[in-house]
């Protein structure tokens, strides 16, 4: 069976690790996530690999306190895609605050040529522990771990109006794994079919694997970051 990397320990713009397994073989292809994808302007991207960009329009928020300015995002976002095309290149939203305005999701997606993926806030305890540090009050928006299915299909239902949009992992939505049968149709790869398992609502290929090490927040040091500190 194939084997595909995925970088989601990390940033893929900051930790370059992944590029040398792929380069060694230890993969067959690779797809990696960053919010940095300037970063990328400057390396040859292989062929074998799909380039997901994270852009929330949260840059300007406590949320994501080093992540690049999104004017910069969107522009290197543009560049990747005349190099590599809108199936290699993924605009990512990830992820949505569903009581946000909406027309900060809206207005990023306006600059979308290709492939679009989604997914929702998740806010683990340590998550809301942060919150309340920077912010001097509890997170209220919610309880638990997702956001109410009817806000989320209502934010994501607005989203839809610009195309098609993949969705990651979300409970009671129809969703497409980081790893696809699409990603594999897209690398030339023929897929075993078979699902990882992972975690709950997570449908990704049995072929993916994890390419980075990491096991805390990178330097963009997000609030929302799955990692504790």
């Amino acid at each position: 069976m194939a084997k595909v990397g995925i970088t989601e320990r990390g940033d893929a713009g900051l930790d370059l690790s992944w590029l040398d397994k792929l380069n060694a073989g230890k993969v067959d292809a690779a797809i990696i996530i960053t919010k940095d994808p300037e970063k990328l302007l400057g390396i040859n991207i292989p062929d074998n690999v799909i380039i997901h960009c994270t852009i929330t329009g949260l840059a300007d928020t406590y949320w994501e306190p080093n992540s690049p300015r999104i004017g910069l995002s969107l522009e290197a976002y543009r560049e990747l895609i005349k190099r590599y095309g809108g199936d290699r290149v993924v605009l990512r939203i990830d992820p949505v605050i569903p009581y946000d305005p909406w027309f900060r999701y809206l207005a990023i997606l306006r600059h979308r040529n290709g492939r679009v993926r989604v997914s929702f806030l998740d806010m683990y305890n340590h998550v809301r522990e942060r919150h309340v540090k920077e912010t001097g009050r509890p997170f209220s928006l919610w309880n638990g771990m997702h956001a109410p299915l009817e806000y989320r299909l209502k934010v994501l239902n607005e989203m839809k109006k610009t195309g098609d949009i993949e969705v990651c992992g979300e409970p009671g939505i129809s969703c497409t794994g980081c790893v696809s049968v699409k990603d594999m149709e897209v690398f030339g790869i023929e897929s075993s079919g078979n699902l990882k398992r992972q975690r709950e609502y997570c449908p990704c290929l049995a072929e993916k694997v994890e390419l980075l090490s990491n096991k805390h927040p990178c330097k963009n040091n997000c609030l929302y970051c799955y990692w504790k500190d």
